[in-house]
C-alpha cells in the first residue's frame, strides 16, 4: 500500500534559555534555515506565537512554556498531511475499517479579521479539550483555495495544495536545511502502540529498531520508543542539507538541545528536555 499521508511538521516545546539561544544564534538566523517569529489566529479565539524553521516541504515549530502557560518542556506534536484534495477522507475509511474513527473537521484561519477556511484535520492522538497536550498527532489537509484566499500565489491546484507549495514564501533554497528527514519519539507504551498502529494502517512499513520500532514513509521515517523518566516527545530530528557544512560542526543552544553536522548530506538535532 502507497502511503497516504506524509510528514508536514512538527512542533516541541523547549526550556526558555534553549528557545532564547536558538533565537539569539546568528547562524540560526542568517544561515541555517528561513526562520521567522510568527502568529497564528485561528476563527475561534486561539492563537498562538512560534519561532518557525521552514524547509523545502517541511517546518519545524518550537515554542516554550512560557509562550502559553500550560504545556511543559517536551511536549511535542506531529502532522502529516495529504496533497491531494479528498486523501484525507481516504485515510478516514482506512482507520475506520479497523475500528479507529476519528471525524474531519474544517479549521478556520482569521486574517486581518476575515475568516479563511485553512486546513481539513483528522485528530490521531489528542489530549481532553482544554488539559496540556504531551503529545498529539494529526493528518491535515490544506484547503484547495487557502493560498488565493489569503493573498499568497499560488500555482494551479485542481487536485489540492502540494506541502511545497505550501512552504514556499519563507523557504530559502540559499540556507543549509532542507527537510526533517527523521523524528525520533519517546511516548507512553499506550500512545506508541496507537500511533504505530495508525502509521501502519496509512501505509508505513514497520521495522525492528534498537530501541523501539521504525515507521517508514515517504521520505521519512518516524522512530517510536518508550517514555523514560524526562526522556520524552521529540527527542532527536534528522534534517537533510541543501549543502555539505564547513567549518564549525556543533551548536549548542541552551542546556537543552545540540545541533551536530555529522554527515555530509544531513544534520542531528537532539533534544535533552
Amino acid at each position: 500500500m502507497q502511503p497516504l499521508v506524509t510528514l508536514n511538521h512538527l512542533y516541541l516545546y523547549l526550556d526558555q534559555a534553549t528557545r532564547d539561544a536558538i533565537l539569539a544564534s546568528p547562524f540560526m538566523r542568517q544561515e541555517f534555515a528561513a526562520l521567522t517569529v510568527s502568529t497564528a489566529a485561528m476563527d475561534n479565539g486561539r492563537q498562538w506565537t512560534g519561532v518557525y524553521l521552514t524547509g523545502e516541504q517541511t517546518y519545524i515549530e518550537l515554542f516554550c512554556p512560557a509562550d502559553h502557560g500550560q504545556e511543559a518542556v517536551g511536549d511535542a506534536g506531529i502532522a502529516l498531511a495529504t496533497e491531494t484534495e479528498g486523501d484525507i477522507e481516504l485515510a478516514k475509511q482506512v482507520l475506520a475499517k479497523a475500528g479507529l474513527d476519528y471525524p474531519v473537521e474544517l479549521l478556520q484561519r482569521e486574517l486581518e479579521g476575515v475568516k479563511v477556511p485553512w486546513f481539513w484535520n483528522l485528530s490521531l492522538i489528542a489530549a481532553a479539550e482544554r488539559e496540556p497536550e504531551p503529545f498529539c498527532a494529526w493528518i491535515m489537509e490544506v484547503e484547495r483555495d487557502y493560498l488565493a484566499r489569503s493573498g499568497l500565489p499560488a500555482a494551479d491546484a485542481p487536485t489540492g495544495i502540494s506541502r511545497r507549495e505550501y512552504n514556499a514564501q519563507r523557504f530559502d533554497p540559499g540556507r543549509y536545511l532542507k527537510d526533517v528527514t527523521e523524528i525520533r519519539l519517546a511516548l507512553p507504551a499506550d500512545q506508541a502502540a496507537l500511533f504505530g498502529q495508525q502509521l501502519c494502517l496509512l501505509g508505513y512499513a514497520a521495522t525492528a529498531a534498537e530501541q523501539g520500532m521504525a515507521y517508514h514513509g515517504p521520505d521519512m521515517v518516524l522512530s517510536v520508543q518508550r517514555a523514560t523518566g524526562q526522556r520524552r516527545g521529540v527527542i532527536a530530528i534528522r534534517l537533510s542539507l541543501q549543502r555539505e557544512k564547513q567549518g564549525e560542526t556543533e551548536y549548542r543552544f541552551g542546556s537543552g538541545s545540540v545541533l551536530q553536522f555529522d554527515r555530509p548530506d544531513s544534520a542531528i538535532w537532539r533534544f535533552t528536555g
